[in-house]
């Protein structure tokens, strides 16, 4: 595929749940470290039409589209090779029936999680360096990625959606037995609307976050008028309450993805983050 400035970019194809799925690998062209480049999988927040994920306005398929285009140019200019997924049924990548609203960001996590368990295919991948990035949707979605995943080394959400109790009462992943991703953490049992309406009455913090063991950090601008600031102001309440580690940053405006100054300052304080919590280079 056609890259960017300062990064080459292809496809890769995995399979899960018995679907053909597709995800974009971003590579900087600057050498890659003896172990490989750190990884970073950013997951893209709602598309309102699934299929048309990753075009540009003139109708060019272009992975991640002009809206996401600036974070696998941000991240790979500091030396992350970026996977994107398109998660099912977005692009080209395969669905039976597209999932709306509140199921779909665990059916995603699923696929995250199966993208995660082959990342050691991926050329000059330091599959002991990931870290994951969401924006919007991304965020619930990430946050359950963890919950099935203990490879993952540090987080960063941007102006995530209201994390939601969707993962019912099944047990959380075993972490201190094994580091292979567990799908059966993250696969949700479908409802009906009616079902999410009487399950779900509020936006409250997602009751599964004491499993997490990844430190996060939160970017939000206060007057965001497409996922409300308050979901992540009340993660990070519930992250403190925990004894998680993490941080909120709050930026002025009403900016759902941060451009401009802002956007280089985010970028900026996540590259500092994760590379606080990368692990040191070790011989191949």
């Amino acid at each position: 595929m056609d890259g960017g400035p300062g990064f080459s970019a292809y496809l890769v194809d995995y399979q899960n749940a018995g679907l053909y799925l597709h995800a974009l690998v971003a590579v900087p062209d600057k050498a890659a470290p003896p172990q490989g480049y750190p990884v970073l999988i950013a997951n893209h927040g709602f598309h309102p039409d699934p299929p048309r994920y990753g075009f540009t306005p003139d109708g060019r398929n272009w992975r991640p589209g002009n809206y996401y285009r600036p974070v696998p140019a941000a991240f790979t200019a500091a030396g992350f090779l970026v996977v994107m997924p398109d998660f099912r049924g977005h692009n080209g990548s395969a669905t039976c029936v597209f999932m709306p609203n509140v199921p779909a960001s665990a059916y995603y996590a699923e696929d995250v999680v199966a993208l995660i368990g082959g990342l050691a295919a991926i050329d000059k991948a330091d599959t002991g360096n990931l870290f994951l990035w969401g924006h919007s949707m991304g965020g619930p979605i990430t946050l359950q990625t963890l919950l099935a995943s203990a490879s993952v080394r540090a987080v960063s959400l941007w102006s995530t959606a209201n994390v939601q109790p969707v993962m019912g009462d099944t047990a959380p992943f075993d972490f201190k037995h094994s580091r292979a991703p567990d799908l059966d953490g993250v696969r949700p049992t479908v409802m009906t609307k009616q079902e999410q309406a009487d399950s779900m009455p509020a936006p409250l913090p997602n009751n599964r976050l004491t499993y997490l063991r990844a430190p996060l950090l939160l970017h939000h601008a206060v007057g965001d008028k497409s996922t409300a600031y308050s979901g992540s102001a009340n993660l990070a309440e519930e992250l403190q309450r925990l004894g998680k580690s993490h941080r909120l940053h709050s930026y002025p405006g009403n900016e759902h993805f941060l451009t401009g100054a802002q956007f280089e300052t985010a970028v900026a304080r996540d590259i500092e983050f994760f590379r606080t919590w990368m692990r040191p280079a070790t011989a191949p």
